[in-house]
């Protein structure tokens, strides 16, 4: 068959795949003979890519199939990597498969290590570092969060407040020093550490911000929700650095990150650090 008359058949099947998914079904897998046709990906997601983000990617891939020509099968909710799945990876040949969820990551590189003649890229969407899993795979690619953007993060936070005058009460313990930056020495008696008070801290915090009038209480370590509603009956706000900043992907452009890439025949394994088209860090 001439290759116009694969791609009539492709764009009628794609055709059809939407207009079952608008009636409610599953969209059906595409078969070997489509995706060795042109270009192809296999995408996974987690859990906890939200159905948001999830409805950005497929439409994403929806249109890179009728624009680039790129055929995809996309899973969602994808809670491991089973073995069923890696048989079928095994049997199609898939141009790439993009795992996109940090609780899938380990498993799948466990994948990746059975599928050689596969290129497999993973994307974290927590501030966990996975990438000792990683390896020196030649056939793995993964994204993480820059181990410094959180820091970066609240120093930029501090140094805004300070400039506008705000000041601060610091809740931390010994292992987990207030930077000199943020509560230089001669402001040591704005500090609370919990391991030195031990159960007298929130008497001691108390005592300390009915002194200073603080505009923040600022805890650098994780306490338990009945301390957390202690602070809150100080009624003084709290701000939280122990917690995850909040990560706001754009799904969008890491996706077309790789179908270029595989519409290049480009592949870079390895560890890359996301860039900032692609991921802003902030606080929740």
């Amino acid at each position: 068959m001439k290759r116009t008359g694969v791609r009539r058949m492709l764009a009628l099947s794609a055709a059809a795949a939407l207009l079952l998914t608008a009636c409610g079904r599953n969209m059906p897998q595409p078969d070997e003979q489509q995706l060795a046709a042109k270009h192809s990906l296999l995408v996974l997601a987690a859990p906890s890519v939200g159905e948001a983000d999830a409805a950005k990617l497929k439409a994403e891939l929806v249109r890179a199939r009728g624009t680039d020509h790129m055929a995809f099968e996309w899973q969602a909710n994808v809670a491991a990597i089973d073995n069923a799945a890696i048989a079928r990876i095994k049997s199609i040949s898939y141009d790439r498969i993009v795992v996109i969820g940090s609780e899938l990551i380990e498993g799948g590189v466990a994948a990746a290590k059975q599928t050689p003649q596969r290129n497999w890229t993973f994307f974290a969407n927590t501030t966990a570092d996975p990438s000792a899993s990683v390896a020196n795979e030649a056939n793995v690619a993964l994204y993480i969060t820059d181990p410094a953007a959180q820091d970066r993060m609240w120093n930029d936070w501090v140094a805004e407040q300070t400039a506008a005058g705000r000041t601060f009460e610091w809740i931390s313990d010994t292992a987990h020093p207030v930077p000199a930056s943020w509560a230089p020495s001669e402001e040591a008696d704005h500090i609370v550490m919990l391991d030195i008070f031990g159960t007298y801290w929130f008497n001691q915090l108390t005592a300390q911000s009915a002194q200073h009038r603080p505009s923040w209480l600022v805890t650098l370590v994780p306490l338990q929700p009945a301390d957390e509603t202690k602070l809150q009956s100080l009624r003084i706000p709290v701000m939280n650095m122990a917690q995850d900043a909040r990560l706001v992907f754009d799904w969008v452009n890491v996706l077309k990150s790789q179908l270029q890439e595989i519409k290049d025949d480009r592949w870079k394994q390895g560890v890359t650090v996301y860039g900032p088209d692609m991921l802003a860090v902030g606080h929740k």
